[in-house]
């Protein structure tokens, strides 16, 4: 089955007070700045630097959940192609006019203050800079501004491994120093006895089966070493609707301090959604995937 990629964010719009404006008022924001031209990083913006557009949002409902679901892109103007040209006898660049519009999907979860982008590459518009142009078009033509954050926050994660299948698992650990906790104490004993300073490593479970974060066991030491500041954990799981999730690892420096600071930052997150199913839709994955993940 083919998978497509989604990013997820979490979300809130607010007004020039700060204050959070209301799920039910949303869409009729995004409805007051449709197709309205936009400059994106531009300091100084001249009139050739207004491509981006945010097209068509509207109201849908998945799985009982009411969503808003917009295009967000930019025309591309012109763009680099090769060609032969015969009477020099050699391939050349030349600049081609394009009407090319690069766009992607964004569906907002209001209840739960979640966005998620189709992420693409090539001819499509990655997710990050969807929720950026989205944030432009809302501070150029409203009183209103569109905030995201990364969605993967250390609690997310910690939930996310001890309630999904685990697919996959990579870690990095030291030993710990001075003294061990008891989550953890087990892989720092090993660690000490065999002399090793630092290990990385990435699991895989049996057919049929999930690797399992309780205590005592490889994952759950792992967990135990990185919330004390002596690892990082990266991992792909999978939901009970066959969505695919990767967390990625960390950076790890071997400094506590650092280290401990490093994984309480939020992360990206990349969820593969399938694109070909019978019953749902993408869309459908999608906001299931949320609520399995926020609920």
């Amino acid at each position: 089955m083919s998978k497509t990629t989604w990013m997820l964010y979490r979300y809130q719009i607010v007004d020039n007070w700060e204050q959070e404006v209301d799920p039910s008022e949303q869409l009729g924001i995004f409805e007051a700045v449709t197709q309205r031209p936009t400059a994106y990083w531009k300091r100084e913006p001249e009139e050739s630097d207004y491509t981006t557009f945010l097209v068509k949002p509207r109201k849908k409902t998945h799985g009982g959940e009411e969503t808003i679901v917009y295009e967000i892109g930019y025309n591309i103007g012109a763009r680099e192609s090769w060609q032969n040209d015969p009477s020099i006898n050699d391939v050349v660049k030349v600049i081609l006019n394009s009407t090319e519009f690069r766009h992607t999907r964004v569906l907002l979860l209001p209840r739960l203050g979640i966005a998620a982008a189709r992420h693409g590459s090539n001819d499509t518009l990655e997710a990050r800079p969807a929720m950026g142009r989205t944030a432009a078009v809302l501070e150029q033509h409203s009183e209103f501004f569109f905030e995201i954050i990364r969605t993967a926050e250390s609690e997310d994660i910690l939930r996310a491994l001890r309630q999904l299948h685990v697919s996959e698992f990579s870690f990095e650990v030291r030993p710990f120093n001075p003294h061990p906790s008891k989550l953890g104490e087990k892989l720092h004993k090993l660690l000490q006895k065999a002399d090793i300073g630092r290990m990385r490593g990435t699991a895989t479970p049996k057919e049929g089966a999930s690797i399992s974060m309780e205590e005592g066991g490889m994952g759950g030491e792992a967990l135990g070493m990185t919330e004390k500041g002596y690892g990082s954990i990266g991992a792909k799981l999978r939901t009970s609707s066959g969505t695919e999730i990767d967390y990625p690892k960390q950076s790890f420096r071997g400094e506590k301090e650092k280290d401990l600071e490093k994984q309480s930052e939020p992360r990206d997150l990349k969820i593969h959604v399938p694109s070909d199913g019978d019953a749902f839709n993408e869309e459908d994955y999608v906001v299931e995937t949320i609520k399995e993940l926020f609920k």
